[in-house]
Parts: structure tokens; sequence; C-alpha cells
């Protein structure tokens, strides 16, 4: 039978074995313990059906196609289940021999092989097997004769073979990508029903409704998928939205479970308990509530990015709210930005001074939330092109998150770097290093008391030595003159002067570096502290699982930060003789400690296999525009870098930091970079002063390129002469000075600049779905939350709208009051008049009609309204979060 699949064959050398299931897992158990009945019978064994299933069972075997084709000639019936329950066809894909599915196909009997067959053990088809098993190469084998399978066949639970195939798997992916997901019919109602398999018992409706549900439950549990009506339409209304959940097998769902419930996260389409509803009353609590996630759910980085996705959906597809999506996420931007900012500046660092050590974890966890919420809007279709200044706002808030977290870890090491990498040496010779600038009176005391010291105890040692071996000639005498008595006597009286003397044999010094270090000399910091800095970062981003080219960028910085404080420090230190050949070399000793850390920890991030050249230009700009729009000489958007391609003499170092390719480098090439002129420097210190001769000097200005003359000629000014060591020759010296007029090189420029700031490098979307959306861990990182924040939503909502409900009702009962008292006292004026003096009335009459010619009697009385009745219940209240406005 020929294939029409050959060339997509998966091999199993290949590819990685997929993620089963519990559910699968217990099940393939259930088929695997059908073939204890075969040992048990002797009866059996010269069954040729036996003898088969045994050739097929037996993983410890490779697949051996003639005796497989001599034991199928005695087959009358491929597709036998008589014995243990379960046909061939099953066997063959439980134990993935995919090749022997053709063979069973065209047997000799002449028997059609039914690729319908269902097991009496579990009740499943061979299709049903290779998609719960996830067996590619038997769904090759299967799809060869599609026109002999039933694809929409239904087990006791109502569920087909498509239902049981795990959504963003890798059998999900090869089947989309063959285009095998065609034969699906989506007609449920032509689907025929599967008989039951053998000894199963006669439900009730009642009984068959209730087992199906616990089944299907017990399916979304194992990682699978139920169909459902309701997922094919598209922005319900929220009436049809409940009928359809509630009628749906997810109406039985527990919102505590992730994808073993709710199944995968539909990015297009707004389903039920995908959003979350709320009004714009309802912000500060969900603020405050987003704030509070780090400590109620502790590392779960994706609870508080759902949470703002999940509100963003409810006012983008919902209501179609624009100015309420960019509200929410410019408040809730605003709020994390506040809440991980160390020093209130949100990334704008300059001085040391400004430094200020935050609290990493809360850094990072944030850093990992705004990752994730990158990825949920970018699976939002067309989400930043309805919205581009989103994007804008969240490069930025990433931007200077990760500057704060980059400051925390370099506010750490700051003031480390003396005291482990400066001031720290393990070398004698260093420590009792003589500079010729130094007063070397008492110096030079010091070292002949020392030398003479030395020669003592040399002399010392070989008296004891000379003692011993006349004592042990002493023993030996005295054992043949003296006797019995005497010799035991003697004999104790020497062993305790043999002890007293090995114990003066021993020098001091072995026995002191005999044990370890005392608690003193373990309190000095050393370098290791540095590289505890450093993991403490590189742990952090690992435990929220920050997505990768954040993580090294953060390292990056890290190291920059580090390496140019470090080089300036030792330009510019002359206490502890850090200018000097032999401080150089202990210095370069210390960073080594740092280099093997790095060279452990060294990782890469992948490149992005599913976009060119031309694409990744314009990334991130083909967010927010059509490729056609895009002008790469105008940029619209600040603070991001973007792809540029290099020549391919230029592809092994990459030092421009504006162009995203330099952190897809490997992070000991990012390292390296970074502390390149700092051991050039500790290299030129080492050798400046043995060069003769300008040709010497050119050589080796040729190998220590990241050093300007301005800094060479730096560092021999404040250069500290060993006491032996000649000094830097004068003509080399005019050499630089000449070099850096020829150049028009600025003598204040010697040292690096420190705390640059790079650009945000941003992942593109075929990285973070590679990560995101494949492998078994990649429900994980769905926009799903758990029932408690739910429920806080729900409750800060309905709270909130019961309460603008009730202010109508409030208001409309105090106006009611108002006019009530206003009649009273307009009855009460009304009788006052009546009962006036008829002779004021007519001096008032006649005062009128004096002044106006007529009666008039407009504004005799004015009915003023009291301002009690047009003020809203959120007046009396001093709260100010009160007012919607």
């Amino acid at each position: 039978m020929d294939s029409v699949w050959d060339d997509v064959r998966v091999e199993k050398s290949t590819v990685d074995e997929p993620a089963i299931s519990s559910s699968a897992q217990e099940k393939l158990a259930l088929i695997k313990s059908t073939l204890f009945k075969l040992d048990q019978e002797d009866k059996l064994e010269s069954n040729s059906w036996v003898q088969l299933v045994k050739l097929i069972s037996d993983e410890d075997r490779e697949e051996e196609f003639t005796t497989f084709k001599e034991l199928l000639r005695k087959i009358t019936d491929v597709n036998d289940k008589s014995i243990t329950g379960v046909a061939l066809i099953h066997y063959i894909i439980v134990f993935d021999r995919a090749n022997y599915i053709e063979l069973l196909h065209n047997n000799f009997s002449g028997a059609k092989l039914d690729l319908n067959l269902v097991d009496n053990v579990v009740g499943y088809t061979p299709l049903m097997w290779s998609f719960s098993l996830q067996r590619r190469n038997c769904c090759l084998e299967l799809f060869n004769s599609f026109d002999e399978i039933n694809f929409n066949m239904k087990n006791n639970a109502g569920l087909t073979a498509w239902d049981m195939v795990p959504p963003y798997s890798p059998l999900s992916e090869f089947l989309e990508q063959n285009n095998m997901f065609r034969y699906r019919d989506e007609n449920q109602h032509e689907v025929s029903q599967i008989s039951q398999p053998k000894g199963s018992f006669l439900m009730t409706d009642e009984d068959s409704t209730t087992k199906e549900t616990f089944d299907n439950i017990d399916l979304q549990v194992a990682g699978l998928t139920l169909s459902s009506d309701a997922n094919e339409n598209l922005f319900l209304d929220s009436q049809d939205k409940n009928v359809n959940h509630s009628q749906g097998p997810t109406a039985f769902t527990d919102p505590m479970y992730t994808e073993d419930y709710h199944g995968a996260f539909e990015y297009d389409k707004l389903l039920a308990d995908q959003y979350l509803e709320f009004s714009d009353f309802d912000i500060p609590q969900i603020l405050n509530l987003l704030i509070s996630l780090p400590q109620k759910e502790p590392h779960m980085t994706t609870y508080p990015a759902g949470l703002i996705y999940q509100c963003i959906r409810y006012a983008d597809h919902k209501i179609k709210s624009k100015s309420l999506v960019e509200s929410l996420i410019n408040l809730s931007l605003t709020k994390i930005l506040t809440s991980v900012s160390s020093n209130g500046a949100a990334g704008l660092i300059s001085t040391e001074a400004s430094l200020q050590a935050g609290d990493i974890v809360l850094q990072s966890y944030w850093l990992s939330c705004l990752s994730f919420l990158y990825y949920y809007l970018c699976r939002d279709e067309s989400f930043f092109k309805r919205h581009p200044s989103v994007l804008q706002e969240l490069i930025n808030t990433i931007h200077s998150i990760i500057i704060e977290l980059t400051s925390s870890i370099h506010c750490r090491l700051l003031s480390l770097i003396d005291s482990t990498l400066l001031a720290y040496t393990t070398i004698q010779d260093v420590r009792q290093t003589l500079y010729k600038k130094d007063w070397n009176f008492f110096k030079k005391r010091k070292q002949a008391k020392l030398l003479l010291k030395e020669k003592n105890r040399k002399q010392l040692k070989e008296q004891k030595k000379e003692s011993h071996q006349k004592y042990q000639d002493q023993e030996n005498r005295n054992e043949h003159d003296q006797r019995d008595e005497n010799n035991s006597d003697e004999r104790v009286s020497i062993n305790d002067d043999n002890k007293s003397n090995t114990s003066l044999f021993y020098d001091k010094e072995i026995l002191r570096h005999l044990y370890p270090p005392s608690f003193e000399e373990q309190m000095i910091p050393s370098p290791l502290k540095i590289v505890q800095i450093f993991g403490a970062l590189s742990y952090v981003l690992n435990l929220h699982q920050t997505h990768p080219i954040f993580q090294q960028q953060c390292l990056s910085i890290s190291v920059n930060w580090f390496a140019t404080t470090l080089f300036n420090k030792i330009l510019k230190d002359k206490k502890k003789r850090s200018l000097s050949r032999a401080h150089a070399i202990q210095i370069r000793l210390n960073l080594s400690t740092l280099e093997s850390w790095i060279q452990n920890n060294d990782f890469c991030v992948p490149k992005p296999l599913l976009i060119d050249d031309f694409m990744w230009q314009r990334f991130p700009m083909t967010l927010i525009r059509d490729v056609g729009e895009i002008d790469l000489s105008d940029p619209i958007l600040r603070n991001v870098a973007s792809y540029k391609p290099v020549g391919e003499n230029n592809k092994d170092m990459i030092y421009d930091m504006s162009n995203s390719l330099f952190y897809y480098q490997p992070f000991h090439k990012i390292a390296q970079i970074h502390l390149e002129p700092v051991f050039q420097l500790l290299q030129w210190l080492q050798v400046a002063t043995t060069l003769d001769s300008e040709e010497s000097l050119i050589s080796t200005m040729n190998l220590l390129p990241r050093i300007t003359p301005v800094q060479l000629l730096k560092s021999m000014e404040k250069y500290s002469y060993e006491l032996n060591e000649n000094k830097f020759n004068s003509k080399l010296k005019k050499f630089l000075i000449n070099k850096i007029k020829e150049n028009k090189m600025n003598k204040s420029n010697a040292y690096l600049q420190e705390h640059e700031i790079p650009y945000l490098v941003l992942p593109t979307i075929p990285e973070m779905t590679d990560l995101y959306s494949k492998g078994p861990d990649s429900h994980s990182f769905q926009p799903f939350l758990p029932g408690s924040i739910q429920d806080d939503v729900y409750e800060i909502h309905d709270t909130n709208f019961k309460q603008r409900q009730n202010e109508p009702r409030i208001s409309q009962s105090n106006l009611n009051t108002l006019n009530s008292s206003d009649d009273e006292d307009r009855q009460k004026d009304e009788t006052q008049r009546s009962t006036e003096d008829v002779d004021v009335r007519e001096a008032l009459d006649f005062e009128n009609s004096a002044l106006n010619g007529r009666n008039d009697d407009y504004f005799q009385e004015l009915n003023i309204p009291s301002s009690t009745a047009q003020r809203p219940a959120w007046s009396n209240n001093d709260d100010m979060e009160q007012n919607p406005w």
C-alpha cells in the first residue's frame, strides 16, 4: 500500500517522546495488563496469534518483518479479539509498531482489516488510540486508508477521535500541517454511535448521562477537550452565552483548573469564563486586587497578566470602548510601575547616588507578568493596530522595569567591588610587593625580620630531627642492656619523650594548612559574593518564567554596568594600587570566578525561524501598521531596537546593542564583549613597563582595540611602580600624546560611560508561539484565572453596581421631602398675608401703581431650590475615590 504521506514520516530518533496524559497512561496500562493472561496459560504458547502479540509487545526487539509475515500467514481472522478482547491492530498502535499496519492490511488470508474495530477493554477504535497516545506514524498509516475509516464514530462517553487530540500538542500541529483535519465532520446529528463493548451492562438515560458527565470530566482532567457548539459563535451576547454555557459540557467545570477543564483559550472568540465584566467605577478596586496578587499568588505571573487581559477583552470586544481599554492599560501599567520603582524615577537613573536596592523578586515578577500580557495582546488579532498607543506604553513600562531590576542588582554589586575584587588578594607576593612611592624603611625592616625568622625556623627544624634520631638510638640500646621491669618503665618514659619530640617534629605551618580557614578568614568578602548576586538575578528570572530575550537583556545590562564601573574604579584608584603590575594579575585572577559562572550558566536565545529578514527588520512596527505603510527611516516607536542584517565577517561578534541580533548571541559572548575593556586594561598594566620601542607599543595597541590612547596614557600617569620595576618609556609617552592630538581626542574622556541604557528588544510572535503554545506545559501559559480571582472581580462589580443603582432612589426621596416642606412653607405664607392689615396692602398697591402704572404680582414669592436636592450621594462623602469623574 503506497503512502501518500511518506515524505512527512517522523523518525523516532528525531523527535522527543510526546507527553501522554495521565488518563491515557491508565488506559494504556489496561491494554498491557491483558498480556499477563497470555503468559499464564501454557496452551496458548503455540498459538500463532499469541506469538504475533508477543512479537508486537516485545519492546526490546526491533521490528522483524519476516517473522511477522510468517506468523501472519497462519492467522485466518486479523480482526480476532476473542482471547484478550484486544485485536492485533490495537496492540500495534499501543506499542507504536506503525510499519506492521501495512502488513496487517495486506494479510494473506484475504480478510479485510476493520479499521473501525473497537476493543473490549477500553472501547477505543484504532484512530482513537493513535490520537490519545499521539502515535504520529500510526496516524500516517491509518490515513492512507482514510476511505475505510469512520472519523466521527463515538465511544461510550460520546467522544470522537478528534476530541482526543490535545490542543497545541505536537500531534495537533502535525495534523494541521498535513491538512488531516479536513476529514473532521462537524455535523453531530449524523454521527453514528458505536456499539458497547462486550460485558457492558444496560444503563438508564439518567445513569448514562451521569456516567458521560464524569467521563467527560475525567477526559478533560487528562488534558483533552470536548467539542462545544458554543465555541462556534463569535462574540455572543451575554444572554446567549449563558444559555450555551449552561447547556454545554463546560457547565460541570471547576474554575480552579485551567486547561484540564477549560480547554484551550480562544483568543479570537469571546467565550464565557474567558473575560471579566467590569465598569469604569470598578477600576480602582481592580487595580488594588492586581497589586495584591504577588502576595496572594506568588510566582504565578500569568494571573495578573490574565486579569488585565480578560478585562481588556471585555472592554475591547464586548462593549467596544477604545477609551476604556486605553484607560485601563494606562492605569494598570502606572500602578505596576509605581509598586516596583525603587527611586521614584521609573528608570531615570544617572548617578550612583540615585541607585537603590529594590526588591528583585517583585521586580522580576512584574517583568514576567508584562511579558505574558504582551504575548496575550499579540495573540489577540489586530489589537495593537486598533490601539497603537498601548504598544508604546507597554514598551516604556517593560523597559523601565528592566532598568529598575538592573539598578537593584548594580546597587548590591557597587558596595562589593572594592572589597571582593580590588582589595581581595590570595597571592602572597602581591601582599608583600614594595612600591617606589612608599616609605620603605619599615617595610624593609619587617621583611628582614621575616627572613631571619624563616632561617631560625629551618635551623630549629634540623635540630628537632637530630634530637629525635638520638632518642631513637638510645631506646634501641636500652632494650638490650636493662632488665625486663626496667625495660617496661623505660619504654613508657621513652614513648612519652617520642610523642613530645614527634609533635615538635611536625611543622606548625603544615598543621595550619590541614585545618579549614578560621571564621575570620571565611568572613572576608571574596569574588564569590559577586557570583552570588548574578546568580540571584538569574534565579528570579527563571523562577518567574520570564521570556529568554528579556532574561538576556537583564543579564547583559547588569554585566555591562558592572564592567564599566569596575573599569573606571581601576583607572581612578590610587590607594589600593590597582594600577600596578602585581594587582592587575590578582584582579584578573579574581574575575576568573565570574567567568566560570558565566560559562556554567551560558544560554542562547534561539532566533525566530518563521520570519524572514524583510519582516524582521520592520518588527515591531508591523504590530501597529501594515507593511506597506512602514518607513524604516522614520521609526514610529521609541526606545525599542530593531533587527539589522550584518555581513558574514561580523556574525561572530556583534557589538551594536541597538541591533536586536546582539541579544541572540550566547550569554558568554555578550559578557565577553562587556568585560573586554577591563581584561584588556589589566593586560596592558602587566606589560606596559616592559615595552621599549614604538613598534612594540603599536603591536600591543593593535592587540588591545577596546582601549583608547587616552586610557593608556591615563593609566600610566597614575601607575604604581614596584621597587625594581622600570619606568614607562618617556618616548612612548610622547607617542601616545601625539596619537591623541592626531585623532583629536579629549583627555577628559578616559572613563567609560556608566549606567548606559540600551533600547528594548521585543520577542517576535513566532518566538512566543513556539515557547508558550507548544510543549506539555503550554496550558499553564494561557490567560486563565483561578476561581478566587474571578469571584473577587465579580464581587467588586456587583457591589459597585448595586450602589450605583441605589443612588437615584436616594436622590428622588430627598427631592420629594424637599418639595413637601416647600408646600408647607408656601401655605403658611399665604395665610399670613391674608391676615395682614388692609391699609398696609392698599399702601403697597398704591406704591406699585404709582411706580408701574399697573398691578404687578410677579416675584411676590420666589421658590429657591435647596442645594441638597441637586447634590448626589457621593458629595457628602469625603472619599474622593467614590467620585467617578
